[in-house]
């Protein structure tokens, strides 16, 4: 897959279908847009071209949205998923304050058409571009008329969840709903950060921590409370709990990361580590020693092996 991270990087290429969006989460209803794209490029014998957007609009326009509204996806881990579901270009627009004052037609004429090239776009039924959203299918067919391409509309993408948003990810992850937000993205929820020293109580209980600070700011943290999760780290697959929250047992404020891997004993410290989210095992609780902590942890850890015998 070509990336293309500056416009004026882009080889145009006229026999091309293209699809454009912020595709933050790469969640089912993306999903459903890039294999419909897929699927007719490939027909066509046309390159499949995904057009996107860094950092989010909603942190650009809005500043103080950056502490409401929180990213599913690095644009690094966009990218992976992008790869993997077989596209074979994405052009990364940068999204300034500049940017977003670009009309809908000088977006889809001078900037899509012109500059990058397509035969063919597929955007979904409710799709908003250009300057306040005020681009529609309707506008992009009334441009396709005069420079001859062609424009596929698609319907709604629900799940048994009722509709797919972006919106609806952040509501689950946010209460600590990591297995709603898995049918809805069609994956795990991911973490990717770096494993950093920490005061060290978890090894004096038998249970060493990782405590990981994230690699992304803006990257939206699930609720607090105590998961099972996947992890990969030192390109090793394992498995753990982590704990999110302030560790009340010992008095703490500050909000932490904190993953006890399984089986494993060695130093991953200044080193990546990525979490997947499997379910969440229950809230963070204030015990009053740390004897019953350790007993509730043998019962947690218990419960993950246990999760962990069924899940992937």
């Amino acid at each position: 897959m070509e990336v293309f991270r500056e416009l004026e990087s882009v080889q145009k290429e006229k026999n091309a279908v293209i699809t454009v969006g912020t595709f933050d989460g790469v969640h089912l209803g993306h999903v459903f847009v890039i294999n419909s794209l897929l699927e007719r490029a490939h027909r066509g014998g046309a390159a499949a071209t995904l057009v996107t957007f860094d950092p989010h609009p909603k942190l650009v326009l809005n500043p103080p949205a950056a502490a409401t509204i929180s990213i599913l996806t690095t644009l690094d881990e966009k990218l992976v998923i992008l790869e993997e579901l077989g596209l074979d270009r994405v052009v990364v627009l940068k999204f300034t304050r500049d940017f977003s004052r670009t009309s809908s037609e000088e977006f889809l004429k001078n900037l899509l058409f012109e500059k990058i090239g397509f035969k063919e776009i597929v955007i979904g039924y409710d799709h908003g571009f250009g300057r306040d959203r005020k681009g529609s299918v309707a506008t992009a067919k009334e441009i396709a008329k005069k420079l001859d391409f062609a424009v596929t509309e698609l319907p709604k993408y629900k799940n048994k969840l009722g509709d797919v948003n972006s919106s609806s990810i952040r509501s689950y992850l946010e209460t600590g709903d990591v297995e709603k937000a898995r049918l809805v993205l069609g994956r795990h929820y991911v973490l990717n950060g770096m494993v950093t020293h920490g005061d060290g109580r978890g090894k004096n209980l038998n249970y060493p921590t990782a405590n990981i600070t994230v690699t992304r700011q803006e990257k939206l943290i699930p609720g607090t409370g105590v998961y099972a999760v996947h992890v990969q780290v030192g390109g090793q697959r394992l498995n753990g709990m982590m704990n999110i929250g302030v560790r009340p047992t010992f008095n703490g404020a500050a909000p932490t990361l904190e993953v006890h891997i399984f089986d494993f004993e060695e130093d991953v410290y200044g080193q990546e580590i990525q979490i997947k989210f499997v379910t969440r095992l229950r809230d963070e609780i204030r015990f009053d020693s740390s004897t019953m902590l350790v007993e509730q942890l043998d019962h947690d850890k218990e419960k993950c092996l246990e999760i962990f015998s069924h899940v992937m």
